[in-house]
C-alpha cells in the first residue's frame, strides 16, 4: 500500500469521524422556536406614532444650536497635536548628549564579554548550539510530520473502529 493511499484513508477516516460526530440534529429545532414573532408586532402599534407630532416641534428647534458647538471642538484638535510634536524633540536632543558619555564606559567591556566565552567555551560547542536549532529544525518538523500522521492516523482508525463495533 503506498503512501497516496495511506492518505486517502486517512482522510477518509476523518470524515467518517467528522460525519459521526455531527449525528445530533435537536440543534437546529429550538432556534426557529426562539425567533419570537411576537416581539415584531409590539413595536408595530400606533402608540409610536402619536408621541412622534408631539415631539416634532420640539425636536426641530434642538437641532439649530446642536451644528454651531461642532466646528468649535474641531478648532482645538490640531492645536494638541502641533504642541506635542516639539516638545519631544527638543527633550531627546539633550537626552542623547548625556547620554553618549555614559555610553563609552559600558560599551567596551560588552564586545570583550561575548568573545571571552567562545574560546573559553570551545568553538565545537558554540557552533553545535547554532547549527543545531536551525539544522534540527527542519528535519524534525519533517520526520514528526510524519510520525504525527501515524499518530492520527491509529487515534482515527480506533475511533472509526469503536464507532462501528458499538
Amino acid at each position: 500500500m503506498s503512501s497516496t493511499m495511506f492518505k486517502v484513508f486517512m482522510i477518509l477516516g476523518l470524515l467518517a469521524t467528522s460525519c459521526m460526530a455531527q449525528a445530533p440534529g435537536a440543534a437546529p429545532t429550538p432556534p426557529p422556536t426562539t425567533a419570537p414573532p411576537t416581539r415584531t408586532p409590539t413595536p408595530t402599534p400606533t402608540p409610536t406614532p402619536t408621541p412622534t407630532p408631539t415631539p416634532s416641534p420640539k425636536a426641530a428647534p434642538s437641532p439649530t444650536p446642536t451644528p454651531t458647538p461642532s466646528p468649535t471642538p474641531a478648532a482645538p484638535t490640531p492645536s494638541p497635536l502641533s504642541t506635542p510634536a516639539p516638545t519631544p524633540s527638543p527633550s531627546r536632543a539633550p537626552t542623547p548628549a548625556t547620554t553618549p558619555s555614559s555610553t563609552p564606559s559600558p560599551g567596551p567591556p560588552s564586545p570583550p564579554s561575548p568573545p571571552s566565552p567562545s574560546p573559553g567555551s570551545s568553538p565545537a560547542p558554540g557552533s553545535t548550539t547554532s547549527p543545531s536549532t536551525p539544522g534540527s529544525t527542519p528535519p524534525g518538523s519533517g520526520a514528526f510530520a510524519v510520525d504525527r500522521v501515524f499518530v492520527a492516523g491509529t487515534a482515527l482508525a480506533g475511533t472509526f473502529l469503536a464507532f462501528v463495533l458499538a
